[in-house]
């Protein structure tokens, strides 16, 4: 993922992704959950898209299987059910 998919996703300033990646601070509060959501997505997407179709074209499309939301912007407005759902839903072949 890239320093601009993890903004979008968790909201965080700029100053504070930064700090997140050369771990000089620890992710707090809804930031912090929001990671926490889009790492687990990501894991689980993981199973079914690799590479460059999930980092790229996946997490920053409009998703036809998702009725064309963005899953980065589906987590980053707290719709983190909905998406990991849809996710273990692709992974076991049964949509929710």
């Amino acid at each position: 993922m890239t320093e601009v998919q993890i903004a979008r996703a968790t909201q965080a300033e700029p100053a504070t992704r930064r700090l997140w990646l050369q771990r000089r601070k620890a992710p707090a509060g809804l930031e912090a959950q929001r990671l926490t959501e889009l790492v687990a997505f990501v894991q689980e997407m993981a199973l079914n898209l690799h590479g460059e179709t999930l980092a790229g074209w996946w997490l920053d499309g409009q998703v036809d299987v998702l009725d064309g939301a963005n899953p980065l912007d589906k987590i980053a407005g707290g719709r983190y059910e909905r998406m990991i759902q849809s996710a273990r839903g692709i992974s076991h072949g049964v949509f929710t």
